[in-house]
């Protein structure tokens, strides 16, 4: 199968650079659409045959008709909510402008690796992401293919001491961040701004102290934004780290963000290290880039991340489900250097990671990183956010907008029209406000639905 495949792909491509007509694509269309009837069909008979296997097989061991009869209907049943699910769940994706998901259409290959990826019965990559132990029901190999795309992105590699893993999200990778680099400087006090995401406060708290009236918490100060910005008030940092540095000797593990939740702001990395540096303060700094560390090569007049080289941080940390759109929520943490480990002998290695054990969808999440760096024009990003801007001036309608983020800070509509369009809501400065992202899976239509609703 993957050489006829192969021969197969290679033929399809040479066709194609003949040129596209507008009727061979309508074609190619009409034979997908009957192709996928065809599939679901066959889907169907196959539910419905091995289901006939395993009603034979309860009826072997004892299990009477009626009580058979009621696993059918169950099962009857969760197939209808599911059907009824996935149609809701396309119909919402129409009107989605509220949070951080990229939601653009599968491709081909993405499609058919989730699909072949249906067949893998368990995988989990327990442990260091490249250390092998005795338990080989794992996809390292495939995490370490995903992170080797991720060190290139970001101008680092795992052959000068780059590492990382894929976490249960953004929150997880946060938490290792701050606990890693609390680590690192043999302790320390944390610095994050008060636009840092909401899951930031939640990692520098440990758990309940022994009265269970206290939660025990990792040293932190929280740093004031500049004014209308959700970006770091840098002279507040520095002085607050400058003071503490001065008087206890506390070394800085400092979160940054590049491009915060409410309005996409990006903070003043080089600044910050700059003025570190000249203080000679020992620092570590964590940079979340949930959002727009995944970002298109290439893409113009959009906040990309500038490169381990240009910003000299300690990790990183950027989200699988958000621009990249995977379908699965993960993040990845990458840290310029291997972190310390305790070896673990119930695995036969070392385990720096927060949750230890790991999921992961191997093939379509490297398909879809793959595809995001490298398969889109320079204008994909900035292409919708372009139009929905002019619309916005077209209809006098108040907003802000931090640089090229690609958030719309509008005034709080009516709850009608955020619940339609999913909008979120918050207050900034006692305003009332919500905010529209716009992305590259958003169709023309539905932006100008919701201009005319908000206007």
């Amino acid at each position: 199968m993957p050489t006829d495949i192969k021969k197969r792909l290679l033929l399809i491509a040479s066709q194609n650079a003949k040129g596209c007509t507008a009727a061979k694509i309508k074609k190619l269309n009409k034979k997908i659409s009957d192709l996928q009837k065809q599939a679901d069909k066959i889907q169907s008979d196959l539910f419905l045959n091995r289901s006939a296997l395993e009603f034979c097989e309860l009826k072997k061991r004892g299990f009477s008709d009626a009580k058979i009869k009621s696993f059918a209907t169950q099962d009857a049943k969760l197939c209808s909510d599911a059907q009824t699910f996935i149609k809701d769940n396309a119909n919402l994706v129409k009107r989605f402008f509220g949070y951080h998901l990229n939601l653009i259409p599968e491709s081909a290959a993405v499609k058919y690796m989730r699909y072949l990826e249906t067949k893998i019965r368990s995988v989990d990559n327990c442990g260091d992401t490249y250390e092998d132990g005795f338990f080989h029901l794992t996809c390292k190999h495939q995490e370490q293919k995903i992170l080797d795309l991720l060190y290139e992105h970001f101008g680092i590699s795992h052959a000068d001491g780059a590492w990382g893993y894929l976490t249960s999200g953004g929150s997880e990778s946060n938490r290792w961040g701050i606990e890693n680099g609390v680590q690192m400087l043999n302790g320390g006090r944390v610095y994050f701004s008060a636009g840092a995401h909401y899951s930031v406060p939640k990692a520098v708290q440990l758990g309940p102290m022994a009265n269970a009236k206290q939660v025990a918490v990792i040293p932190h100060t929280v740093i004031e934004t500049e004014k209308d910005s959700e970006k770091i008030n840098v002279d507040s940092l520095i002085s607050a780290v400058s003071k503490n540095w001065r008087e206890k000797h506390e070394p800085a593990v400092i979160l940054l963000t590049w491009g915060t939740t409410k309005t996409g702001a990006l903070d003043d990395v080089e600044t910050v290290i700059k003025r570190l540096d000249e203080l000679k303060i020992p620092r570590y700094i964590h940079l979340d880039a949930a959002l727009y560390g995944g970002l298109g090569n290439g893409q113009k007049n959009a906040p990309e991340i500038p490169t381990f080289k240009k910003f000299d941080i300690d990790s990183i940390s950027v989200s699988m489900h958000k621009y990249f759109g995977s379908h699965e929520i993960k993040s990845a943490v990458i840290a310029r250097k291997k972190p310390f480990a305790n070896s673990v002998d119930y695995i036969s290695m070392t385990d720096s990671t927060t949750a230890g054990s790991r999921g992961l969808a191997p093939f379509s999440t490297y398909q879809r990183i793959s595809e995001i760096f490298n398969r889109k024009d320079a204008n994909d990003y900035n292409r919708n956010i372009e139009y929905f801007e002019k619309m916005l001036k077209a209809n006098h309608i108040w907003y802000k907008r931090q640089g090229f983020a690609n958030i719309f800070v509008i005034k709080c509509p009516s709850d009608a029209v955020c619940h339609k369009y999913e909008l979120s809501t918050f207050c900034i400065n006692g305003k009332s406000l919500a905010h529209i992202m716009i992305f590259p899976f958003h169709k023309r239509k539905f932006m100008q639905e919701i201009i005319s609703d908000i206007k």
